[in-house]
């Protein structure tokens, strides 16, 4: 498949023009933003001859734009940066950013009036802060949200929101997301050159978890395989600091009772100090202690991507594939699920398919 790229008005949505590019990266994140990078030629033109690498056809922050992989479009990203170089016989530039779904959430604070959640529906109060970044935002239709596999979590929760506080508002998404009984998100683009692109965020309760068929083993359509275990990380007793109370401080701890008898202590401490409420922070120890009391072993899988399995659009973060390797103090043959894939192309023209995988189960 090809990978084209177009320039869009952050704006309008309007498609500018094509680019030609050398080399080009996008990288999706589970739960985080994501981003993507290209690298330019020196100078393009339009085939009516108008010259298009410029400051303003590209410019940092008011533009967009949208990467399709065929006939899936992979990113539609804020451009945020521009790196140039330059001696007396050469000259390049290579421009990237986050995703224009996530990514921009992270440059919107919440500036609307005080506003009290009570029971409320935790997938609402999520669509209502993305809702936030629409005024003056992106586009004529802003940041769309998608569900999976429904647009109901069944979960309540209560928040408060002031523009007093100053957060942004990926800051209030992610800290509703990532909480016991919380959601999965990743950036999810849609649209096409036809019809026009957009950015969009899909969210899943408990998660995004498809489970497929496929097997990656190494020797078939792994080219290549990495793990690093990380035992650092590891804590049976987890303690978290809330928001001060003129001498107090809300203090919630979550005990993994299991490793007790057979681990030494080992303690872990985190800080959420706005949080207000004693049943939220507890959510947030439990949830840290999910975290530290089983640190994943983190596996990199470079795929053949020209394996018919391995394109982007039959997979998404959050899926769940089976991994097969074996070969020295490796011996896997397990359940993981994707927490990060990354697509490019290089100056060359071959392309390269990556994905951080995490373990779930055994089989």
């Amino acid at each position: 498949m090809v990978i084209r790229a177009f320039a869009l008005n952050a704006k309008t949505y309007t498609i500018t023009h094509e680019i030609p590019f050398e080399s080009c990266q996008v990288t999706c994140a589970l739960n985080g933003v994501s981003s993507w990078s290209m690298k330019l030629p020196v100078s393009y033109a339009s085939p009516l001859g108008v010259e298009l690498l410029t400051a303003e056809n590209l410019a940092t922050n008011k533009s967009l734009i949208a990467i399709v992989d065929g006939g899936n479009t992979i990113m539609v990203g804020l451009v945020e940066a521009e790196d140039g170089e330059i001696d007396e016989e050469n000259y390049s530039v290579t421009i990237g950013g986050s995703d224009a779904g996530l990514g921009y959430l992270s440059r919107r604070l919440w500036i609307a009036a005080k506003t009290t959640y009570t029971n409320i529906e935790q997938f609402t109060i999520a669509a209502n802060i993305v809702t936030g970044a629409t005024t003056l935002g992106l586009g004529p239709s802003g940041i769309t949200m998608s569900y999976s596999p429904t647009s109901t979590s069944g979960v309540l929760r209560t928040r408060t929101y002031s523009s007093i506080d100053r957060k942004f508002l990926f800051e209030l998404f992610d800290e509703l997301a990532n909480v016991e009984n919380g959601f999965e998100y990743t950036t999810a683009p849609g649209g096409s050159y036809a019809s026009g692109f957009f950015p969009g965020i899909l969210v899943g309760y408990p998660t995004l978890l498809r489970k497929t068929n496929l097997t990656l083993a190494l020797g078939k359509n792994i080219k290549k395989l990495s793990y690093k275990r990380d035992g650092s990380r590891y804590a049976n007793v987890v303690n978290v600091g809330g928001a001060n109370k003129s001498d107090t401080q809300l203090i919630a701890t979550a005990v993994k009772a299991s490793d007790l008898a057979t681990y030494p202590y080992y303690m872990a401490t985190e800080s959420r100090s706005t949080v207000t409420d004693q049943t939220t922070l507890q959510g947030w120890a439990d949830r840290y202690l999910k975290l530290y009391g089983n640190p994943p072993t983190q596996y990199d899988v470079e795929l053949n991507p020209d394996d018919p399995d391995c394109q982007v659009g039959s997979f998404r973060c959050g899926d769940e594939f089976r991994l097969i390797a074996s070969k020295g103090r490796l011996a896997v043959d397990s359940l993981f699920r994707v927490s990060q894939w990354s697509l490019g192309v290089g100056s060359d023209g071959e392309r390269s398919l990556s994905m951080s995988l995490f373990e779930t189960g055994t089989i």
